[in-house]
């Protein structure tokens, strides 16, 4: 799987096709053997970003040659090569401002009845030409083709005197990039990939001829046809979670232009980052454009590199005509793949690491650094603590708090830290991989008020076995030093259901202190600010959680989609902003909310800002409801799959104690409680006040100096009061 070979096939030696008959097909076969085991057999698949999946029919190496060669992936033969006898055959395409399309046919092969027009169809209809016979044996044509939308794609034939219509292949001669067009764009011949003539009328189009990247910006040079220098001026990278304009546009000659991206962005109003990881196209969003790839281009992909901010692979999406730039965390050679990370992780628990005086911090898969991390890394950071403070990163465009140093993760310096660090703090588990050393201490943080089965509950829901069951309480039990629970009664749900029988921190989530002690007023008025929401409006944050039956993969689930935003923002009026915040396995998958009225906020980074800003909420059974009933807003809660929510995942105890507000079914419910939100906030205001009282006794803004204090000892630092003098 690391080794390639190059093969040139010899077309003109092989017999050539009955040209009464029709095309002949060679399959290619291969002999494999490789340190004693042999195989033979068809190749199947291909590299989907790379040139083979165009595969064009070869440009004919003389003039009248009868035969054209085209490679194609046959599913049942595999990698063929097809040699197919031309019966009509095109020459000197070309195409006038008026939209008037000329050329001559020429009979290559015999057919009979004999040719008595031409025609060019498409979805706006049919449009016949006029056709008359050459001294020399060619059929000259006009055709003229009426105005249609952009890009309509016409396609050419040669009518005999029965009715029947003929494809017409491409002419002897060879073309940059199979088409000859107008001097203004408006009407193109196209060479299909199996090499027959098409047309393509008003054509825009753009394609990628180079595509370089450095630290600071993305260059690409395109070849373009019916669009300038304004219309590209217009283009843009874009991404899933974020897109930057073109900065610069350069015309290098006719046709040919250099556009140049950024490859840094502001995201939510944050600082300059470099680019997240994920896919990134080019397109003219305004033109319904998207950056397609040159013959010769593709011909090099797919291409990868690293700079310093990015790893990167440039290819042709498969499957589509479109250019792609895929960044990632720029991983050293020796560090990136499957093979590379499994001699890490045996480097890692082979080898002994003197031990590091910092706290490595990860939060989730490293996207973010929020929750209680950020919140013990601040209150380290205020203490003046002699700790070094890492934070395990995705990549390079996450947004750190002051003084911390980055590690993307699964690099060589990253394994390095996991293991030498004196202090581990995560609100997830390691990998399989992590061997706690005798001078770490690991508190784990947990990301969310316990409610739904976990553990052992989870596990037997799940149908894993005993064993298994009792290596997974195993593992966490050697590697959790302390844990944190929001409540004293939560304490007993985590030693049953993991059998944990070390440190408990019952001092309630560090997260959620910031949502008692800070400014609300001032955060709301940032946080609108950012989002670009007037400060008049009503704010609601609708934020579900994921579901099973949705989960497309590992840490991937589609958002939960029973509630229909557009009904609701057309019913509720313009006073209303609704935020939309996906779980975080919604954020993985990429998928994002499109409504003119809806902001998706599920890559804001920090879900306190979000629960400050909003005035109202629609939950439904994520631990979020605790965080955000602690502010005493109102909340609504959408739960139409209740009974097979929580047959499916059971629940730690009673449901509805937890949900104080209406339990709403269908959209319109959710409408009407919005409308009249005064009236059911103040319905509901003593149940909110009973559930703070019962859940929240212990989030008083205090937990993380209590979380700090008792698990870093010594290390915590000084407490310095709000004077700013420490305590005597």
């Amino acid at each position: 799987d690391t080794s390639a070979f190059l093969l040139r096939i010899d077309v003109d030696a092989l017999p050539q096709p009955d040209l009464m008959i029709g095309p002949r097909r060679w399959s290619l076969r291969v002999d494999v053997s490789a340190q004693g085991i042999k195989r033979s057999g068809v190749i199947r698949s291909m590299v989907r970003s790379g040139s083979m999946f165009r595969m064009r029919a070869r440009e004919l190496t003389k003039p009248l040659d009868p035969v054209r060669v085209v490679p194609i992936l046959d599913p049942e033969l595999g990698f063929i090569v097809q040699a197919r006898p031309d019966r009509l055959r095109a020459a000197d395409l070309g195409c006038c401002e008026d939209r008037m399309l000329s050329g001559r046919i020429r009979a290559i092969n015999p057919i009979t009845p004999p040719v008595v027009s031409v025609v060019a169809i498409s979805s706006a209809g049919q449009v016949a030409g006029r056709l008359r016979d050459d001294a020399d044996g060619w059929l000259n044509f006009e055709l003229a083709l009426p105005a249609t939308e952009p890009n309509e794609v016409w396609v050419f034939r040669a009518v005999d005197a029965s009715g029947t219509k003929h494809r017409v292949t491409w002419p002897d001669e060879p073309s940059a990039d199979h088409r000859v067009e107008a001097r203004n764009g408006a009407v193109a011949w196209l060479r299909s990939s199996r090499g027959y003539s098409d047309i393509r009328a008003d054509l825009r189009w753009f394609g990628a001829e180079s595509v370089s990247l450095d630290t600071d910006a993305v260059t690409v040079v395109v070849r373009a046809a019916g669009l300038g220098r304004q219309e590209l001026g217009q283009a843009a990278l874009r991404g899933p979670q974020v897109s930057v304009r073109v900065s610069h546009v350069a015309e290098l000659e006719s046709g040919r232009f250099q556009l140049t991206f950024p490859i840094r962005a502001s995201v939510w109003g944050g600082p300059c980052l470099p680019l997240a990881t994920a896919a990134y196209s080019v397109d003219i969003a305004e033109l319904h454009l998207t950056c397609g790839v040159t013959d010769a281009f593709l011909e090099t992909c797919p291409v990868e590199g690293r700079t310093q901010t990015h790893g990167f692979t440039i290819a042709r999406t498969p499957g589509q005509d479109r250019l792609v730039v895929a960044l990632r965390a720029p991983l050293a050679e020796d560090e990136l793949g499957r093979r590379a990370q499994r001699r890490l992780m045996e480097w890692y628990q082979d080898t002994d690491f003197k031990p590091r005086h910092a706290v490595l911090f990860q939060c989730y898969r490293g996207e973010f650094a929020t929750d209680s991390q950020l919140a013990v890394h601040q209150e380290l950071s205020r203490r003046g603590s002699p700790l070094q403070l890492l934070w395990a990163v995705s990549d390079h465009s996450v947004v750190l708090p002051e003084g911390a140093v980055p590690l993307l993760i699964g690099s060589r310096d990253w394994y390095a830290a996991v293991a030498s660090s004196r202090y581990l703090c995560q609100n997830i588990d390691f990998d399989r991989f992590f061997r706690k050393r005798p001078h770490q201490r690991y508190l784990q943080t947990f990301h969310g008020y316990p409610f739904k089965s976990m553990g052992i509950s989870l596990w037997r829901a799940y149908g894993k076995t005993a064993n298994l069951i009792d290596a997974e309480c195993a593992r966490r039990n050697a590697d959790w030093d302390s844990i944190v629970v929001p409540a004293q009664f939560c304490e007993q749900l985590y030693r049953q259901e993991y059998r944990y029988d070390q440190e408990v921190l019952v001092t309630g989530y560090p997260r959620d202190d910031a949502l008692v002690t800070a400014d609300r007023n001032a955060v709301r008025s940032d946080v609108l600010f950012r989002l670009g929401v007037p400060a008049d409006k009503t704010v609601v944050l609708y934020a579900p959680t994921w579901r099973d039956t949705v989960a497309t993969g590992a840490f991937r689930a589609k958002l939960f989609d029973k509630l229909d935003l557009d009904r609701l923002t057309a019913q509720i009026g313009t006073e209303y902003v609704i935020l939309v915040r996906g779980h975080n396995y919604n954020f993985r998958e990429g998928e994002r909310v499109a409504s003119a009225a809806v902001i998706d906020v599920t890559s804001y980074p920090e879900i306190n800002d979000l629960i400050l800003a909003a005035d109202v909420a629609v939950l439904d059974y994520s631990s979020l409801r605790f965080d955000w009933l602690l502010t005493g807003k109102p909340a609504l809660f959408f739960v139409p799959d209740v009974a097979d929510y929580l047959s499916a995942r059971t629940a730690l105890f009673e449901y509805g104690p937890t949900a104080p507000g209406p339990l709403l079914k269908t959209t319109d419910e959710v409408i009407d409680a919005l409308v009249r939100i005064n009236e059911v906030a103040a319905e509901y205001a003593e149940d909110r006040a009973m559930f703070n009282r019962q859940f929240h006794g212990l989030h008083d803004g205090q937990a993380t100096r209590r979380v700090v204090e008792r698990f870093f000892g010594a290390d915590a630092g000084t407490e310095v009061p709000a004077s700013g003098h420490p305590k005597p």
